[in-house]
């Protein structure tokens, strides 16, 4: 499936990030995604559980589109995905995020494969992804058109937000530096700072319903935020998903049927 970028640029933010184990209290690592997007597009928004022949079972997420922003598989393996809006190049001819996501989860089940085969495909947009599996392994892994640059964390945390970070793209992102996403950026740099070791399910959850010091968002122009919020313990086959603004939705527990 080969596809050019057909969606207009982004303005609002997506946040992802990874928590290893050591630094949970149920011993769990946590993947906590957040999407954000024009509030009017949210009755679009679906869960979906895919079941492909020969290959893994997964529940994944999307809207008006094809493939999965998002999810995870019964092996274990989680992927989320965040646009790079002020990416400096064009588009090119490539695969864009939500086919390269359901091909993850179709098909793999660790970090080391998702990795390889994002380092290996030619990319129709810049996008951050980020990858973990049940052994607790993350990786970032930011795509363009012109390459590919992946970092696997070793402190426990894991990012990705609207802005690359590493230095072989982070070249090619113009984001201003007072960007919202910049901002985000730092509150889960410091929670987890603030919490490292004793992160719960409950805590994450209530940092994603935060306003002030979290990152649940609200905008008037253009009228958005975040059309939905999961949190994957990973290991449990359960994810946890807020369909609409964390801090008017319960967080729902879902598992892989079997």
């Amino acid at each position: 499936m080969i596809a050019t970028h057909l969606v207009p640029q982004k303005t609002l933010e997506c946040n992802l990030f990874f928590v290893s184990g050591e630094h949970t209290k149920s011993g769990y690592s946590l993947f906590i995604r957040y999407m954000d997007w024009i509030e009017e597009d949210l009755q679009y928004g679906i869960m979906l559980e895919t079941k492909p022949t020969g290959k893994h079972t997964a529940i994944g997420f999307n809207f008006s589109d094809v493939g999965c922003y998002d999810g995870f598989n019964e092996a274990g393996l989680t992927v989320g995905t965040a646009s790079v809006p002020f990416y400096d190049g064009k588009t090119g001819v490539g695969l864009r995020d939500s086919f390269a996501t359901r091909w993850i989860l179709d098909n793999f089940s660790t970090t080391e494969e998702a990795v390889e085969y994002l380092e290996n495909i030619p990319h129709a947009e810049a996008i951050g992804f980020l990858v973990a599996d049940s052994r607790g392994i993350s990786a970032r892994v930011e795509c363009t058109p012109r390459g590919v640059s992946s970092f696997e964390s070793q402190d426990g945390l894991n990012t990705v937000c609207n802005f690359f970070m590493l230095e072989g793209t982070r070249h090619f992102d113009k984001m201003p530096r007072d960007d919202r996403s910049r901002v985000y950026y730092r509150r889960i740099n410091d929670w987890f700072d603030q919490h490292r070791g004793k992160i719960s399910l409950g805590k994450a959850e209530d940092f994603c319903r935060d306003h002030e010091n979290g990152i649940c968002e609200h905008l008037k122009d253009p009228l958005g935020g975040t059309i939905w919020s999961w949190i994957a313990e990973l290991g449990t086959g359960k994810i946890y998903l807020a369909s609409g603004y964390p801090c008017q939705n319960r967080y729902r527990s879902y598992q892989i049927s079997s």
